[in-house]
């Protein structure tokens, strides 16, 4: 008895030995199980099942080939398992290939050595004398030549196949909006209850997504196509109350979509609620900082007053001084009247000498 690497005997053999426990044997025929029962990475081959007609007539012989592709780079040889649903039966085309297990199976004879990472199985099936759909389920692993099976990868896949009619898919439709669960479609003859022909929906209990929805700003795939949110531009926002294209100084920003209402990307607005001022306004003489810069009524608008003291910018940069009160101070006006006090203080002084002097004609006009 020899030690092999896994059930379906795709590996190296080790050297015969009779004292290794029976638990430790495999057959390179392989026995009539899935194979990840012995070998338990996936990634597998690609399964690839073609007959070689649309559909079968009651009690018709036809062809089904079984191509497999590696996926493991490391690979040397596979093997297979044709499994029916016992409406059919097998026949063997290439016995070195292939053997019968009982009527509805068919495994490989030997492992098959791959070739460019590729093998090719092909054997007979007579179909059922009734109308209806056949089901295979196909199982393949592959091996290298290490004596292990713990690195060897399996796969498998379901087909469907029908006989006397013009099948078609149907897909469990759980929400009722038009489109079926995409895993879940079958073949038959005859419509199912439920299933509609229509599939790719990508969440069958939310009747708002299926392939024929409308995408929309809420970070999910509306429409089963891979993306969520797609053409929307989703990114950080900010709300414009006004509409005038500019959010609040302090706004604070929102992860949202382009395609939603009164959001912008700028803020600067000194005026939310006012549409007619914002940083990109035209300055115009209406007393109103329109353009959000400051100043109130600037050159090309008016008379230049500062939005925050609503003073006379023109008038007070000309004369060099500041409002008080409602009065303009300017340095011309004040030297003017300096000059004026000291005068006065000046002919006050005079006239108390004279007094003092004794000079009788002095009045206190005199000066």
């Amino acid at each position: 008895m020899l030690k092999l690497a896994y059930t379906m005997g795709l590996s190296s053999f080790a050297a015969a030995s009779l004292l290794i426990p029976a638990t430790g044997y495999a057959r390179p025929t392989g026995e009539a199980q899935g194979c990840g029962n012995c070998h338990y990475k996936t990634n597998g081959p690609t399964i690839e099942a073609t007959f070689d007609k649309a559909k079968a007539n009651p009690g018709e012989t036809i062809t089904l080939k079984v191509a497999l592709t590696a996926a493991d780079p490391e690979a040397k040889r596979t093997g297979i398992y044709i499994r029916g649903d016992g409406s059919g039966t097998f026949g063997i085309m290439d016995s070195k290939a292939t053997r019968l297990h009982e009527s509805t199976g068919v495994l490989h004879a030997e492992p098959m050595r791959l070739v460019d990472r590729k093998a090719e199985y092909t054997v007979k099936w007579t179909a059922p004398t009734i109308k209806g759909v056949s089901s295979f389920t196909i199982l393949s692993i592959t091996g290298n030549s290490n004596g292990t099976s713990d690195d060897d990868h399996n796969s498998s896949k379901s087909v469907q196949f029908p006989v006397g009619c013009d099948a078609k898919t149907y897909f469990a439709d759980g929400d009722r909006d038009g489109h079926g669960d995409k895993l879940s479609g079958t073949l038959s003859c005859e419509p199912i209850e439920g299933f509609v022909e229509k599939g790719g929906d990508c969440k069958d209990d939310n009747d708002k997504i299926h392939p024929d929805a409308t995408e929309i700003c809420n970070t999910l795939d509306d429409n089963c196509d891979g993306e969520s949110d797609e053409n929307l531009d989703p990114d950080l926002y900010y709300q414009d109350a006004d509409g005038d294209g500019f959010a609040p100084r302090g706004a604070r920003a929102i992860f949202t979509c382009r395609t939603e209402p009164n959001v912008v990307k700028e803020r600067g607005d000194c005026a939310p609620d006012d549409a007619d001022i914002h940083p990109k306004a035209e300055e115009v003489k209406n007393g109103k900082d329109d353009n959000c810069n400051g100043e109130v009524d600037e050159a090309g608008g008016g008379e230049g007053k500062s939005a925050k003291s609503g003073r006379d910018d023109e008038s007070d940069e000309s004369s060099g001084g500041a409002g008080m009160g409602g009065c303009t101070y300017s340095q011309q006006g004040a030297l003017s009247w300096l000059t004026l006090v000291l005068a006065a203080t000046s002919a006050a002084q005079l006239l108390a000498r004279r007094r003092r002097r004794g000079d009788p004609g002095c009045t206190p006009s005199c000066h």
